[in-house]
């Protein structure tokens, strides 16, 4: 009969799972697996999977040794689905080949089985097991199947269950195996972990015993190792785009996911009435534009009464060094400037001594900078504060990223003519005033909840105000 050799993939174990480390054949090359036997002990980033045979026949070839990663789909192991079909009523208690049921077939029944393979006479005289112990195909592939002798597997230990360890700080020398062949599962280094921070044995877990002892159910829960997840992979489909990042796009991402990990991130907002400041921009803004060349926007007056408030709280003025808080003197502020390449923060030193026209001048010559790709890195590094102006159209508040290693951001939204209650001559009366949300991020490690609002407040405070020469 010829061979039908089928192709093991490594299968599809969940959606977002994309790839498994082999951790442990469970059937030798030349074995005999059943139909949903289990087959091999895959590792996931999640869990431990046994990944049952879709096929019965013998293991011929095993392409992906343990302890291997591949890809969901990669061909794993090959089965050859005739071999063992004939043989099988001649395999004895522990597997082996026994005798073949053709040669069964074709012996009389007063003839010794082996008399027709030219077995000498001596060899064909000694006793045969009884034929009642013969049983039809369809008969033992219905009985339980006898198992081999278990393999010493006290000393393997799958990638799981080592991440686990390491987690948990157990040694695993001196865990006790609980699995096949006194293999140590993560169930084992849990319970071992639990023992040696005194949690002795939950409810839960006594519950969850089988028969024999062995846990099924077991508490605290496995926490995943951070950094394990991998996001899904997607392939590329007709009309789809792909780009790598960017130098600049890397450094970037780099920088936000850094500031993320390493700040606590708090966000407060304010919703501010910029009456008083529209009117002193609509009365300048021609004048400026033909004297100076660029437009008066909302954000100089913004940076400046951000500049204001940082000399009454100087702790929003400071850089973490370590776990040093170095409160600065200078205030340097930063503004994001977005670009075709990316958001950039071009920093305005010594802007304390700035009017708004000059911090509105200095805006512009680095924005132009900025976008003509000229300028320099000195005129990006050294800020202590940072204002960011996402646009003046559909923004109306946001949570921005702190610009490490400063301790506050703030960020504009888009201002917007609102009906409000204001006060005239003592009465409440509304009115229709151009309204803006402010949004202060903070790094709750050096700043307070309290010195937070009290600053956002203050710099609401001076715009409201409207006191600024222009």
């Amino acid at each position: 009969m010829g061979a039908s050799m089928t192709d093991i993939k490594l299968p599809q174990m969940g959606e977002s799972i994309a790839e498994g480390t082999i951790a442990l054949w469970l059937i030798d090359v030349g074995g005999y697996v059943l139909l949903d036997q289990p087959l091999v002990q895959v590792t996931t980033d999640k869990a431990d999977v046994d990944i049952p045979s879709p096929v019965a026949g013998v293991l011929k070839e095993i392409l992906v040794e343990a302890g291997a990663t591949v890809n969901v789909g990669t061909v794993i192991a090959r089965i050859d689905e005739t071999e063992g079909k004939a043989d099988v009523v001649g395999r004895d208690a522990l597997g082996a080949p026994g005798v073949a049921a053709e040669a069964m077939k074709s012996a009389g029944p007063a003839e010794h089985p082996l008399a027709a393979e030219g077995v000498p006479a001596a060899e064909a005289m000694k006793p045969v097991a009884p034929a009642e112990e013969v049983k039809p195909p369809a008969e033992i592939m219905r009985e339980e199947p006898v198992p081999a002798p278990e393999k010493d597997m006290s000393g393997f230990f799958s990638p799981a269950v080592m991440r686990t360890a390491m987690e948990a700080g157990v040694d695993l020398k001196s865990v006790k195996g609980t699995g096949e062949g006194g293999r140590v599962t993560k169930a084992d280094v849990l319970k071992a972990g639990a023992r040696g921070l005194g949690l002795g044995t939950s409810k839960q877990e006594t519950v969850g015993r089988d028969a024999l002892g062995a846990p099924t159910q077991v508490s605290p829960p496995i926490e995943p190792a951070f950094g394990s997840y991998r996001p899904p992979v997607y392939e590329v489909e007709e009309g789809d785009t792909a780009a790598p990042f960017s130098r600049l796009r890397r450094i970037i991402a780099d920088h936000m996911v850094y500031s993320k990990r390493t700040s606590p991130h708090v966000t407060t907002f304010a919703e501010v009435d910029l009456d008083k400041v529209t009117i002193i921009r609509e009365k300048n803004k021609a004048r400026i534009k033909d004297e100076m060349g660029f437009s008066l926007t909302y954000l100089p007056f913004v940076m400046a009464a951000a500049v204001k408030a940082l000399k009454d709280y100087p702790l929003m003025n400071s850089v973490v060094q370590g776990e040093t808080i170095l409160t600065k003197k200078d205030i340097n502020l930063g503004v994001a400037v977005d670009s075709e390449r990316g958001l950039m923060v071009p920093v305005m030193r010594r802007a304390a001594d700035m009017t708004v026209i000059e911090l509105s001048k200095a805006v512009n010559d680095l924005g132009v900078k900025v976008r003509d790709r000229k300028i320099t890195p000195d005129e990006l590094a050294g800020g202590t504060f940072t204002v960011t102006n996402p646009g003046r159209h559909g923004n109306l508040f946001g949570t921005p990223i702190i610009s490490q290693p400063q301790v506050g951001i703030l960020r504009m939204g888009e201002v917007v003519k609102r009906p409000v209650v204001v006060e005239v001559d003592g009465e409440d009366a509304i009115a229709i005033r151009p309204m803006m949300y402010l949004s202060l991020s903070y790094d709750h490690r050096v700043v307070d909840g309290l010195t937070a609002n009290e600053f956002l407040h203050r710099v609401k405070e001076y715009l409201e105000a409207g006191d600024f020469t222009v």
